[in-house]
């Protein structure tokens, strides 16, 4: 076991001493430092914190809204809550995700048409650079060459005229270099001329440039926030759906307290409306039906109850003083009863 460990050890440093393992550490390292100085390590933690939190607070309002669909009887309600609240909280995962995506896409397409249409201003600036270059070099050889013809014009003129004395070689080379200024200007208009062309033709292609380059970054930012707001919408139906739900459950469970509590109101009313004969009138009624009893044809048999030592009508008035007693109990029990309250 011992040698075991050892060797595993010995694998772990020989990985860890190894070139490859070295770059690992050193990017580790780094990654370390750079959470810690820039504080990004501690932004992460408490965007985690936060959603933890609003997840928290989710499931709280989920188990209420769990709780009155049932204590209202609706357990396919119930279990309608539970499904939004899963199916919520994973669209709200998904968004999340799909928002740093859609926003890292959309800086990756900013970049690159930032990238693209730079390069084609940079080399649209270039050849208008050498456009320029070839038109101020055509017209430098081009005035460089009337002056050296100029100059070689006016060298003949003057041999010429020192053989000939009847040609004016001064006037003959005012007209050379009448001439040869002439070609110059002519030139040098020719040049400005071009010039201002090539430079009416670059402001254009370059206002050309930006107006793309404008026109595709509006397009790669209309298209994230597109995005973005088909995102949220998502998110919100969800929690919408997720509301009403729970609204629904919460309503259903109110009118059914509602409902319980006008019952038992409704049943304790009539409790507390119901009159009870009063105890007066049930002894009037034992003694009537007493009385009655002494003259109707069973006379006989009450005479033979009072010749029986009146046992017979000792039980009677006992009867009577025992109903007595429970009106009364049944008549306190009825005051004491209208102070309570049903609940549910």
């Amino acid at each position: 076991m011992v040698g075991s460990i050892l060797g595993a050890l010995g694998s772990v440093i020989a990985a860890i001493c190894s070139p490859v393992g070295l770059v690992v550490a050193a990017i580790v390292a780094l990654g370390v430092i750079i959470l810690k100085v820039t504080g990004a390590g501690g932004k992460a933690l408490k965007w985690l914190g936060d959603m933890f939190k609003g997840l928290w607070k989710d499931a709280c309002l989920a188990f209420d809204g769990i709780s009155d669909a049932l204590a209202a009887g609706d357990i396919a309600l119930a279990a309608k809550i539970l499904w939004l609240t899963l199916k919520m909280e994973w669209i709200k995962g998904c968004a999340a995700l799909s928002e740093i995506w859609t926003k890292t896409s959309s800086w990756f397409k900013t970049v690159g048409a930032e990238a693209w249409y730079g390069t084609l201003q940079v080399a649209e600036s270039v050849w208008h650079g050498l456009a320029e270059g070839w038109i101020e070099t055509t017209n430098l050889l081009s005035n460089c060459w009337t002056r050296f013809v100029q100059g070689v014009t006016k060298g003949w003129n003057w041999v010429k005229g020192l053989f000939d004395e009847s040609f004016d070689s001064q006037a003959a080379n005012k007209l050379v270099n009448q001439a040869a200024n002439s070609d110059v200007a002519k030139r040098e208009k020719e040049r400005d001329d071009e010039l201002a062309h090539e430079a009416a033709i670059h402001e254009k292609v370059q206002h050309q440039i930006d107006a793309e380059r404008e026109a595709k970054l509006k397009a790669i930012k209309d298209a994230k926030d597109e995005a973005l707001k088909s995102t949220q919408a998502e998110v919100d139906a969800a929690r919408k759906a997720w509301d009403d739900a729970r609204a629904k459950a919460k309503q259903e469970r109110k009118d059914k307290e509602d409902t319980a509590k006008a019952t038992a109101d409704a049943a304790a009313g009539a409790v507390r409306n119901r009159k009870l004969p009063d105890k007066d009138d049930v002894s009037k009624a034992i003694n009537d039906a007493s009385a009655r009893g002494t003259f109707n044809a069973s006379r006989g048999a009450m005479l033979g109850m009072r010749m029986n030592g009146g046992e017979t009508m000792e039980r009677v008035a006992k009867a009577s003083e025992k109903s007595e007693k429970h009106l009364d109990k049944i008549q306190k029990d009825i005051a004491e009863f209208d102070g309570l309250e049903f609940g549910v």
